[in-house]
């Protein structure tokens, strides 16, 4: 006869009564609060309390993860194994680290609200909280997140460590330079499995939360920033030509009156010479008599009208000139049609050249 298995779950099987009993030995002792207590006493309460189921669980190794269906479980992570060949990411280790983290979380907070409270025997303070920020790289393939984040020769990383308070390193996928060896890089510089991401390590969680910011408003404004106008890449710019000895100061002191915010040629205090000069001819303030610009526009007027009547003179000249020598030498018809050729070349010529609109 088959064993009923629908009563767990659709496809999991039930479980034996021994494996059952766990919740035996997970009990802690009640209590009852005879007096009202404020809002703050009863999150301190729940804080002490839920520290002390978390360390009984730990201490007794009771691990309450088979409590749900399989179907109902999320997706597991693929396996991870050290050098050695253990596995690092069972789902026993799992379940372990997530009741730890959640442990550290409550003492630090119970040791700001509780007065003189003391952590479990067992209890070991991390000496670091690490997490990870995922780069939008597949979204913005055109955005230069890494140089961003680097800044010139690594500043801009250096300040964003100095500013939060915590440890931040470029990993991943696309982190390294072509042709770098992992002899070169530093220990987990060349796991390029993973997308691009920031790995933020901080003794506190606080200033772990400050270093996610800084890196996440980095990449926003590089996102949202149209092209050209984002601040942090032109300072960065700035701050390369500085360091290369390449940049042109547009602060620099006047020669002239030693004030910044002008040029040496708009200085107000510069002696100005040209207002001196007053032209010969003209009176007026600006240039002398050999450059009068009124003087040599009356000359040149004068000159084309000269030019133009001496250069119709002659035209006119030659003209008859043409036509008497030849009414002398042919008087058919089709001489006739020849001067009115003529005539016309000649007159078309003087006004082509003459032409104010030539």
């Amino acid at each position: 006869m088959s064993k009923d298995v629908s009563s767990d779950g659709l496809w999991t099987r039930s479980l034996p009564p021994t494996e059952r009993n766990y919740q035996n030995n997970n009990t802690l002792p009640k209590k009852i609060i005879s007096s009202m207590i404020t809002p703050e006493q009863a999150i301190c309460y729940q804080v002490y309390y839920r520290i002390e189921e978390i360390t009984n669980i730990l201490n007794n190794n009771i691990i309450d993860y088979c409590h749900l269906p399989q179907r109902e479980r999320s997706p597991s992570p693929p396996p991870i194994y050290d050098a050695k060949g253990r596995r690092t990411n069972s789902r026993e280790q799992r379940f372990k680290k997530k009741l730890e983290d959640e442990r550290h979380r409550l003492i630090d907070i119970a040791l700001k609200m509780i007065p003189h409270y003391k952590a479990p025997l067992n209890y070991k303070k991390p000496n670091s909280f690490k997490d990870k920020y995922f780069i939008p790289v597949e979204q913005f393939p055109n955005v230069n997140f890494v140089g961003l984040l680097l800044g010139p020769r690594g500043n801009t990383l250096k300040q964003l460590q100095q500013t939060s308070g915590c440890k931040i390193a470029i990993r991943g996928k696309g982190s390294v330079k072509e042709g770098k060896t992992a002899a070169d890089l530093p220990k987990g510089a060349m796991n390029l499995s993973e997308p691009l991401h920031c790995v933020i390590i901080a003794d506190s969680e606080e200033k772990l939360a400050k270093g996610i910011k800084a890196c996440e408003s980095v990449v926003i404004k590089a996102v949202t920033s149209p092209e050209g106008q984002n601040d942090l890449k032109r300072g960065q710019l700035r701050e390369l030509a500085e360091l290369n000895g390449t940049l042109r100061e547009d602060n620099r002191p006047c020669a002239i009156c030693g004030l910044k915010g002008h040029k040496r040629f708009d200085c107000p205090q510069r002696e100005n010479y040209a207002n001196k000069i007053i032209c010969e001819k003209c009176g007026q303030p600006g240039h002398v008599a050999q450059d009068c610009i009124i003087l040599s526009k009356a000359n040149q007027r004068n000159n084309n009208s000269s030019t133009l009547g001496n250069y119709n003179r002659s035209t006119i000249n030659n003209y008859n000139n043409t036509i008497t020598t030849i009414k002398q030498n042919n008087n058919n018809n089709n001489n006739r049609s020849e001067e009115r050729r003529v005539g016309k070349e000649c007159l078309r010529l003087c006004r082509s050249r003459w032409s104010p609109y030539h």
